[in-house]
């Protein structure tokens, strides 16, 4: 019951942002399945694995890194996409939203693997 419950709400998360993308920033229908799908999965991993979002364990490099990384989630989402580029500004930000996302996802998708290649060899 608690694995349906999880997909429930990261299936509705990814829908909504979906269905938002595609209403009221830009109406395209694949941008907005690949929103839909990159916050689905995203929204699953970090509710199905809490110690993504916290742990009390991490030591000052591995800090480090996080920060390293949000910086460069953040770099390559709102400035790597510019307002200089020949787009619209809806499409602008349904890109900056589907890069962040999926780099979220992409994060969550490592540590993820990580943790249980360490448990595994444990």
């Amino acid at each position: 019951m608690e694995k349906l419950r999880k997909t429930v709400l990261s299936a509705t998360i990814g829908i909504l942002i979906g269905g938002t993308t595609h209403k009221f920033l830009y109406p395209d229908f694949i941008l907005a399945i690949a929103c839909a799908i990159v916050y689905t999965s995203g929204v699953y991993l970090l509710i199905s694995q809490p110690k993504l979002l916290y742990d009390d364990s991490t030591n000052q490099r591995t800090a480090i890194m996080g920060g390293v990384g949000t910086g460069f989630l953040l770099f390559v989402s709102l400035v790597g996409i510019s307002p200089t580029l020949p787009l619209q500004q809806s499409l602008r930000v349904s890109i900056s939203l589907l890069t962040f996302g999926g780099m979220i996802t992409m994060w969550a998708f490592g540590v993820t693997y990580e943790s249980m290649s360490a448990e595994n060899a444990a």
